[in-house]
């Protein structure tokens, strides 16, 4: 064996030789499970403990509801946001991740705030401020969830009602038991669409109803791109 032919083996070798670059990235996330079951249901724990404490029917102590809220929503939603930006939802990433820093910013201020009466403090208004700009950020993702399943859209309807409540509670002094109906809504509707998630997904079809939306975002898209073929067409000819 001659050395050129030798070197044309060793080339051809390596050229075959299989690199972790060439891995379809594409195949790997549609393997990734949908983490909404479990980031919704770490939403309705920590919406059922703050609805007891609204109530009144357990500690309100700042300590107590950190253990929970810290380590329950926020880690879940986190994880579930994490999750859900690798298989390009870009709707699931932000929701879940946004609601996260909500309920670590939460506990942060309250753990800060722990030896301080909020309620004597104007300072304390900048609650209401946050819970104004989360309004604001749930209602498009509102609108969004309109496309999608009628559960889903009903636990964001009521998380508007919430933090609504929650910042009236702060600047008007309305009753903490507003706010506290509205989160045992909320975490009741989270419980299905948690549970409708994990069966829907195991089983491949609807065996929880969860309701369809109000239109297909699959349709609205082909109608846009149908219109934006028509418009261009229309230059082409024009030309």
């Amino acid at each position: 064996m001659n050395e050129n032919h030798y070197d044309e083996i060793h080339v051809e070798k390596e050229i075959k030789k299989p690199d972790i670059i060439d891995v379809d990235i594409k195949s790997m996330t549609n393997n990734i499970i949908d983490p909404s079951p479990i980031g919704v249901f770490g939403l309705a724990i920590g919406a059922w403990i703050l609805s007891m404490t609204d109530f009144g029917t357990a500690s309100g102590e700042n300590e107590v509801r950190i253990a929970w809220i810290a380590w329950l929503p926020s880690i879940a939603q986190l994880l579930a946001g994490f999750y859900d930006s690798f298989r390009g939802n870009v709707f699931g990433a932000t929701s879940f991740v946004g609601y996260a820093f909500y309920w670590f910013s939460l506990t942060g201020a309250w753990y800060a705030a722990r030896d301080v009466d909020y309620k004597a403090e104007h300072e304390f208004l900048y609650f209401a401020v946050v819970d104004i700009c989360f309004f604001i950020f749930t209602i498009y993702e509102l609108a969004f969830a309109l496309g999608i399943n009628l559960v889903l859209s009903a636990i964001l309807f009521f998380i508007l009602g919430s933090l609504l409540s929650c910042a009236l509670q702060i600047i008007n002094g309305i009753s903490p038991k507003v706010n506290a109906t509205f989160l045992m809504i909320i975490s009741l509707l989270s419980f299905w669409f948690s549970l409708g998630g994990i069966f829907n997904g195991a089983a491949g079809g609807n065996l929880i109803p969860m309701g369809p939306g109000l239109w297909k975002w699959d349709e609205v898209i082909i109608n846009l791109k149908k219109k934006q073929e028509e418009k261009l067409n229309e230059k082409i000819n024009l030309n």
